[in-house]
């Protein structure tokens, strides 16, 4: 997702203006060592490590998504600084209090076991340092409709949302405290609106019917998910946090 204000102009603005964000929450510096937890194809390590200077390790368990960052990173003339891994965010193999900076940007929404990742960030991460998360959370006192609701969300994106509450209890018993959630929902909802009016013009050129039917689905998706961003059972919030 993207972050609009009245200064975004464009999507791709929009995702940088998220990243800027993020990092400033972060507070991250030229030497510090930053992990990227759920990297995708590396455009946060990247844009990252162009702008702070500093030392990226970005991992994903897809390692289609990894040979792809490692071309952008040498097509960005910054491999020098960041490195890509297949490996499994909740079960890394790098060495105890290793990392400055942890951060995960719409990665935890896919983990089942939400504790394992906050126990294996705090394991690698150095004391009284950084972990920082930008995600969905569900409403933490839904009603019997809105549970309706969160279930065709997980379902549909093949995702597991949980609420911000349960993201503070499972941080706290990990090691973590000064837990922080910046709650940007009405930022994020230019996304859902220009996404949806691109995949409605999208469906009209493309002939192919399997392929129309994908752009449907997720069109259906974007549509369900700004319903429930619009009536707040789902929020988009940054979360960051420190291990004790």
């Amino acid at each position: 997702m993207g972050y609009y204000d009245d200064s975004i102009e464009s999507h791709e603005e929009s995702l940088l203006r998220l990243n800027e964000i993020v990092f400033d929450i972060a507070k991250i510096g030229e030497n510090d060592l930053v992990l990227d937890a759920g990297c995708g194809v590396g455009g946060s390590s990247i844009w990252l490590a162009k702008l702070k200077g500093c030392k990226v390790i970005g991992i994903s368990l897809a390692k289609k998504e990894i040979k792809l960052a490692r071309k952008f990173s040498k097509q960005n003339k910054v491999n020098n600084f960041v490195r890509f891994e297949a490996m499994n965010m909740i079960n890394t193999n790098f060495p105890d209090n290793f990392f400055d900076v942890i951060i995960a940007i719409e990665s935890t929404c896919y983990i089942i076991n939400k504790l394992f990742f906050f126990r294996e960030a705090s394991r690698i991460l150095k004391q009284g340092e950084r972990l920082i998360i930008a995600d969905y959370f569900f409403n933490n006192l839904p009603s019997l409709k809105e549970k309706y609701y969160m279930n065709c969300i997980n379902k549909e994106s093949s995702i597991n949302l949980c609420s911000f509450e349960d993201f503070k209890n499972f941080m706290r018993l990990s090691g973590f405290e000064a837990i922080n959630q910046y709650n940007i929902s009405s930022n994020i909802k230019g996304s859902y609106e220009k996404g949806i009016i691109k995949l409605s013009k999208l469906i009209e050129t493309v002939p192919d019917p399997l392929l129309k039917k994908a752009i449907l689905e997720e069109k259906k998706r974007n549509l369900l998910e700004l319903f429930c961003l619009n009536r707040k059972i789902l929020q988009y919030g940054i979360v960051s946090a420190i291990k004790i």
